[in-house]
């Protein structure tokens, strides 16, 4: 059985990669990078190991403390954040006038899972 301080390390070192595929995607925006000469692969890599490796820590950090089968408001709440994150990756090509707004919009809401899953108001 894993220990929940190493689904813990996972859940970060997914948040790492994550914000790093995020701040390096909204940099390439920012610059004036389309689409077309995007470095695709490293960014979409970065995503996708971030996204799995939040989704096994948080689930496996659940299931250490006893909350997998109740899904209590701030549960929803992350997953709800989660997915917003995972269907992101597209809007800064969609919108790249919103990219500097992501560049600290993405970290106030990075905060505000943090916030819940520290303080589970609801």
């Amino acid at each position: 059985m894993i220990s929940y301080p190493v689904y813990k390390l996972i859940h970060i070192l997914g948040i790492l990669f994550l914000f790093s595929a995020y701040g390096g995607l909204a940099l390439h925006v920012i610059s004036g990078g389309t689409k077309e000469n995007a470095p695709k692969k490293l960014i979409a890599s970065a995503h996708g190991i971030g996204m799995t490796f939040i989704l096994i820590g948080g689930i496996g950090m659940l299931e250490r403390i006893g909350l997998l089968t109740s899904f209590q408001g701030w549960i929803i709440a992350k997953a709800l954040i989660w997915l917003f994150f995972g269907g992101l990756l597209t809007a800064y090509y969609k919108k790249p006038e919103f990219a500097k707004i992501l560049w600290f919009g993405l970290p106030v809401l990075g905060t505000f899972s943090a916030y819940l899953a520290l303080y589970k108001p609801f």
